[in-house]
């Protein structure tokens, strides 16, 4: 909200650039892909501003010392890749319904089988 005038105490109107609905309102009314906010936005978040969940998700104690992790972290890394494919899948899969592209849905279908047989937990893909 922003005020209407410079005058203490002025009335308050909605921000012309703002949506009346915050971010997780709008998430659900996204359809499938709202359900990626918590992948997709939050932890993200976490990692590009300074938030405790952030830093603690970064540090290590050895021998009695804490300190930021000097290792890569493919958890992260693939989580974040994992989120980014989801996110593809479902903009194809807007695309699918709404232009009806022929031939569009079958591919996506293979690329969720593909999907899953990456991400699933007990892919052998995933294996060092």
């Amino acid at each position: 909200m922003i005020p209407v005038c410079d005058h203490p105490g002025s009335k308050m109107r909605l921000n012309h650039t703002w949506n009346k609905l915050d971010f997780v309102a709008m998430a659900k009314k996204a359809g499938e892909i709202g359900r990626l906010i918590v992948p997709g936005y939050y932890f993200p978040l976490r990692h590009a501003h300074p938030t405790f969940g952030g830093l603690t998700d970064r540090l290590e104690i050895v021998n009695e010392q804490m300190s930021l992790k000097g290792d890569a972290q493919p958890e992260i890394a693939d989580r974040s890749l994992m989120t980014a494919q989801n996110c593809i899948l479902d903009a194809l899969k807007v695309q699918s319904e709404h232009f009806k592209i022929e031939g569009l849905e079958d591919a996506i279908q293979v690329c969720y089988r593909d999907f899953v047989r990456v991400w699933s937990p007990d892919s052998p893909l995933l294996k060092d």
